[in-house]
């Protein structure tokens, strides 16, 4: 992964496609239900902040992983997630349903 985590960094903050950005944050959501130790090393890529800001992305492509993936991290389990998005979903659902009209 020593290789494999810097290059996902730069295809997720260096190309501005919606698609790919998809996949990486998703393989990275995949990643980070392993082992406690792959969650660390994403940590230690220095990209917490950016992808906290890309659960506001207005692309739900982007937003969804980007939730995924914070939520994965904190709970470090598959179930304690699904719940705790429900909840923050539930919570926030104007803005996973509506668009902004300004």
């Amino acid at each position: 992964m020593d290789k494999f985590l810097p290059i996902t960094k730069r295809l997720l903050f260096s190309i501005n496609d919606i698609d790919v950005q998809s996949n990486v944050l998703w393989t990275l959501v995949s990643l980070a239900d392993g082992e406690d130790y792959q969650i660390d090393e994403i940590l230690e890529l220095g990209i917490a902040k950016q992808i906290i800001e890309m659960c506001r992305h207005q692309d739900y492509e982007i937003s969804y992983p980007a939730f995924r993936l914070c939520c994965t991290i904190v709970t470090g389990e598959d179930s304690a997630c699904q719940v705790t998005e429900l909840v923050i979903i539930v919570s926030n659902v104007n803005h996973f349903t509506y668009e902004d009209d300004a």
